[in-house]
């Protein structure tokens, strides 16, 4: 895990510290990655900065690091603070992410559901979500 900048250069081994103006990123594809060294991947890293500050605004709360699991598929995966993941595709915009993340967020609250695995959030026409205690969920938005 990594801190990278907005160059996408990555700068320190990130510390397990959220720290809000700094990027942490776990990377999954790419292997042996040094402090120094510049990722080139600039459209995700596009997006993973676009999301970090959409999270902020729109939220208010800092994402505890973003990890790229599949650069062939675009898919980003956004570690909640709470100990949930929120995964997310470049191919849908930050803001109808973000969106789509609020709509989820009520319906889990307005079902009482506090515990979840993951919010899926890669489909633009369908939303999942995973319930802690290995309940799936699923909802067509």
């Amino acid at each position: 895990c990594f801190n990278i900048d907005d160059q996408g250069v990555l700068f320190e081994d990130a510390r397990w510290s959220v720290n809000p103006l700094v990027l942490s990123l776990r990377d999954g594809v790419s292997k042996n990655l040094s402090v120094g060294e510049k990722l080139d991947r600039t459209n995700i890293l596009k997006y993973i900065f676009a999301m970090r500050n959409e999270f902020m605004q729109e939220v208010g709360f800092v994402v505890d690091y973003f990890f790229v699991d599949d650069a062939a598929f675009n898919d980003v995966n956004i570690m909640i603070s709470d100990g949930y993941v929120v995964k997310t595709n470049i191919a849908i915009s930050p803001k109808i992410t973000i969106s789509n993340y609020k709509n989820v967020l009520k319906l889990l609250k307005d079902k009482k559901i506090e515990k979840i695995e993951y919010i899926d959030l890669r489909f633009p026409d369908r939303i999942y979500y995973k319930v802690s205690d290995a309940q799936d969920g699923k909802h067509g938005g």
